[in-house]
């Protein structure tokens, strides 16, 4: 990640998608939308990565997800708005509890317009110092909610959210009561990858040829 700017003097963060051949072997298999193919090279599947996680950040930002606003990409490059955060891991809150609450409320509107996150936590939630409002971070991994295999991934978001509050501010969340708020959101009919993904991955890789 490296910040920069523009000729109008308008800075942007530019976030180059991992190059490493060992790291992407470690991570492809997270990445549902690479499904079962294994003859794709490394600077390829870092292609699809940033503009699966660009069109993640421009479906989030229409929507009112708080999000860094996307501006472009290329290749294995995204651009967009620099986001002067902290880390919710390296910040103490002063209203922990009105944080947490945002934190479910960006996840219930993800929820909304079929989305997850895919890994959220304290490492990825950056904090605005000046009046503690989130940014999330990092969408390379989110999943359509209707994917077989989403419920997983978004129990797991909760998880770690809900251990994090817990653990550091003593809030006493009730993890189950959280899911039972959220539950009905869950879709009633979840695909497989193959037929989620079918459509988008046809726009990606249109994208980047």
């Amino acid at each position: 990640m490296y910040a920069a700017d523009s000729p109008g003097g308008v800075k942007y963060a530019l976030k180059f998608h991992r190059l490493g051949r060992v790291s992407f072997r470690n991570v492809r298999k997270y990445r549902v939308w690479i499904g079962e193919r294994r003859h794709i090279t490394w600077l390829y599947e870092a292609k699809i990565s940033a503009h699966m996680e660009y069109l993640a950040l421009v479906k989030a930002y229409r929507a009112g997800i708080p999000v860094p606003r996307p501006k472009a990409v290329t290749r294995h490059l995204i651009a967009m708005e620099f986001i002067n955060g902290v880390e919710l891991y390296r910040f103490r809150l002063s209203n922990p509890r009105g944080v947490f609450e945002q934190v479910v409320s960006t996840i219930e509107g993800l929820m909304r317009i079929n989305m997850v996150h895919g890994d959220l936590n304290e490492y990825n939630i950056l904090i605005d110092p000046s009046n503690e409002e989130i940014r999330i971070i990092d969408w390379p991994q989110w999943m359509y909610l209707n994917v077989k295999g989403s419920r997983v991934i978004l129990l797991r978001d909760l998880r770690n959210i809900t251990r994090y509050f817990n653990n550091n501010y003593n809030l006493n969340i009730d993890f189950d009561e959280l899911v039972s708020k959220l539950s009905p959101l869950m879709p009633k009919v979840e695909y497989p990858p193959s037929k989620a993904y079918g459509k988008l991955i046809k726009r990606i890789t249109s994208m980047i040829k």
